[in-house]
């Protein structure tokens, strides 16, 4: 065979009966006709030549007709085919597949071998079975190598009918090709089935093929089989498989076992006109073998109009690339109608540019059992999500939920529409390092589900400059008595969205804008944390919320906010003995604490309101009488600095109490200008809020040891008596 190669062109198949192979360019080259009949026509150098080619170029339609050629008469055929069109060539040796890549000649010597352009594989080149995709899909990938692409025709429908396996370094593309499920009920038993049955009697079985799982149904649950939980399929081992099909008679490997709803066990048999029900991962991707798998431009349709049952997560999903793979891309592609979670995916990997809709489950389950994540999640829009509920879909908490060793994962530039769970489902003890910034988020039951701890660590969960509109709480809690720690929550809007806090410490509140305008929220912020810092924040409500409380926290320090709840019943509720320091807020509200009256934390607030303890506040608070005179406040305050600007003095204690020296380096006085048998209590917090000393105060021990305290400004604390700014300087 002899080949002229042209440089530098945009090159078009042409085989010549002679064993000519030329490359023709489109732009400076005319082909005289549709058959490839080519005459008269070299290009060479940008130029072209006229030449006689005597030989009329044969071609065939069908592979057939390939097998049947003569092989003396040419090295090369071309087959004309809507689908399966290509160049062929002889080649020595057997064939070893009938149709697509190879196939055998009308010669024992030779057998047909398809030239792969550009490492691209279709589907179609395997023309298997006319109704479903799946064997040819997994031709393609078994045959084409690592780096390799399988392209899926433009617009295109391949029903899935069968679990398809991708395989390490593949490429599946497409252009709005769609890959849809097929329908996965569509038999009922004819007969009663019994435990320890291994034939069964249905009356459909198209759909039904050997070496496939089979499930039945237990509508007796409670919830009439949609849930693993109700049938708890895994615990009565009554997954088994088919063995062979006769007619309507179904013969299994093995018996099947009732579920343990307890309402099949009485019965003791599942009855006629119970659905028989075959769950299949449509594409999976779970060993060290399948990494770096690239997914772009398919549209995945999980066809859920034709499947009403769901058991759990891990039946019925769309991707399944995780496990011990890693280094996957998802990007481009469109997910919708989903009765289970759409992707499961592991480490070092990234779904972007994605669209999601109609999901039964979550958008994606991160997983990772061997170890640290690196999970990128951006740029993707997922819009009614977890229809089925956790209730029903167990481990579908949220549109991202996780488990198992999660560590730098990061969701960002999302949008999240309408979810009947979590835009984040739980959060388990060993997962780590978590960013979900500048997302848009509404209508959802909550923002993070919730999160499970098995110790004391540091979680790193960094929640900034996100909007949530109508999205229940941001949740933390633990799973035993340990505290989660390591929180920041800055710089988001949160409308009707509030942050509930169990055994979370370390807990950073800064620079959102919160906005309550429902009849469902009670608290802005509610902690049981031993210390959470707010700071910098805007919280309003109007008199369309029910809020009990703005603020129910029982430690920490709330500083240089604007709260505005004309409406609300309590500003705050903290118990007596709390640890709290609230200083230089505006605070607008019916009332502002019902604090015990023996507990006093406020200090240079400016303050207005219908019912105010002023009994329990410290000095330095302005109490205002008048919206205008708290506003002409409000418009001096300097928020980047956090200074209200109350007077021309700094923070300052009461006349009767005297702190030198200041600045200070290894020790201060506390000098009272009273004669006094009662003790004074304080506290030294530095500027993150953290709480450095406690103690008290008396007329014979009056000092406070400072000389393990590193250089910088400091606040002291004298209950009743106010705050002093203290700097020291070791």
């Amino acid at each position: 065979m002899s080949f002229i190669k042209l440089n530098n062109f945009i090159s078009e198949k042409v085989i010549l009966r002679n064993e000519s192979y030329f490359k023709l360019d489109k732009k400076y080259c005319n082909a005289l006709d549709s058959k490839m009949r080519i005459t008269n026509i070299v290009c060479f150098l940008n130029l072209i030549f006229l030449v006689t080619l005597t030989s009329q170029v044969d071609t065939l339609t069908s592979y057939n007709e390939l097998k049947s050629f003569n092989v003396d008469k040419s090295d090369t055929v071309f087959i004309d085919h809507i689908d399966y069109e290509g160049l062929f060539v002889k080649s020595l040796g057997p064939a070893t597949i009938d149709g697509g890549v190879n196939l055998p000649s009308s010669s024992v010597v030779y057998y047909w071998k398809r030239q792969i352009d550009n490492k691209t594989y279709r589907p179609e080149w395997w023309p298997y079975n006319p109704e479903y995709s799946s064997q040819q899909i997994q031709y393609a990938i078994n045959v084409s190598s690592s780096t390799d692409t399988v392209l899926f025709k433009e617009n295109k429908e391949y029903l899935i009918d069968r679990t398809v396996r991708i395989k390490k370094g593949r490429t599946l593309k497409g252009i709005n090709s769609v890959l849809k499920r097929k329908n996965m009920l569509g038999s009922r038993l004819k007969k009663r089935a019994y435990s320890g049955d291994s034939i069964l009697i249905a009356n459909n079985t198209d759909i039904l093929k050997t070496n496939m799982i089979l499930f039945l149904v237990d509508e007796t649950s409670e919830n009439n089989g949609k849930s693993y939980l109700d049938n708890s399929r895994r615990l009565a081992n009554d997954v088994t498989t088919i063995l062979r099909i006769h007619g309507d008679t179904i013969v299994l490997r093995k018996g099947i076992a009732l579920p343990f709803s307890k309402n099949l066990d009485s019965l003791g048999f599942y009855e006629i006109g119970t659905p028989l029900f075959h769950p299949e991962t449509m594409f999976v991707a779970h060993t060290t073998d399948s990494d770096s798998i690239l997914i772009e431009g398919l549209i995945f349709d999980g066809n859920s109009d034709e499947i009403d049952i769901n058991y759990d997560w891990r039946v019925l999903g769309i991707l399944a690339i995780a496990g011990f793979s890693k280094g996957h891309i998802v990007r481009n592609c469109i997910f919708r109608n989903t009765n289970s979670e759409c992707i499961i995916l592991s480490k070092n990997s990234i779904i972007e540019n994605c669209v999601a809709y109609n999901l039964g489950g979550s958008f994606v389950h991160i997983s990772n059992p061997s170890g640290f994540s690196g999970v990128i999640i951006r740029n993707n829009e997922i819009e009614d999500v977890n229809l089925n509920t956790n209730k029903l879909a167990a481990h579908s908490e949220g549109a991202i939920t996780f488990s198992a060793h999660n560590t730098g994962v990061l969701v960002e530039h999302n949008l999240f529409l309408n979810g009947k769970e979590g835009i984040l489902g739980t959060f388990l003890g060993d997962d780590d390092n978590l960013t979900f910034r500048n997302n848009n988020c509404k209508n959802f039951k909550s923002v993070l589900f919730n999160k499970l701890e098995r110790g004391d660590k540091n979680s790193a969960i960094n929640i900034i400059k996100n909007d949530f509109e109508n999205c229940g709480k941001i949740r933390f809690i633990s799973f035993d008595t340990s505290y989660i720690s390591g929180i920041d929550i800055i710089e988001n809007s949160l409308i009707n969205t509030s942050i509930e806090l169990f055994q979370a410490d370390s807990v950073y509140i800064s620079g959102n804008d919160f906005l309550m305008n429902d009849t469902i929220l009670t608290d802005f912020i509610n902690s049981d944390s031993s210390f959470v810092n707010v700071e910098r924040n805007t919280f309003i409500s109007d008199e369309f919320s029910i809020n009990d409380t703005i603020f129910h926290i029982d430690g920490g320090h709330v500083a240089c906010n604007i709260i505005d709840a004309p409406f609300a019943k309590l500003t705050f509720n903290i118990e007596a003995n709390s640890n709290m320091l609230i200083e230089s807020n505006f605070i607008r509200a019916v009332s502002v604490s019902n604090l015990d009256s023996q507990t006093d934390v406020f200090t240079n607030n400016v303050i207005f309101g219908d019912s105010i303890q002023v009994e329990n506040f410290i000095d330095n608070n302005i109490l205002v009488s008048t919206v205008e005179e708290f506003d002409s406040y409000l418009t001096q305050w300097d928020a980047l600095n956090c200074n209200l600007i109350l007077s021309n003095e700094d923070l300052q204690l009461s006349k009767l109490i005297e702190v030198f020296p200041n600045p200070a380096s290894s020790f201060i006085t506390i000098y009272q200008r009273f004669i006094s048998d009662k003790n004074i209590d304080y506290t030294l917090i530095d500027l993150c809020g953290n709480i450095l000393k406690v103690g008290d105060i008396s007329i014979s021990t009056n000092l406070i040891d400072l000389s393990d305290l590193k250089s910088g400004l400091y606040f002291l604390n004298l209950k009743g008596y106010g705050t002093a700014k203290v700097q020291i300087n070791n």
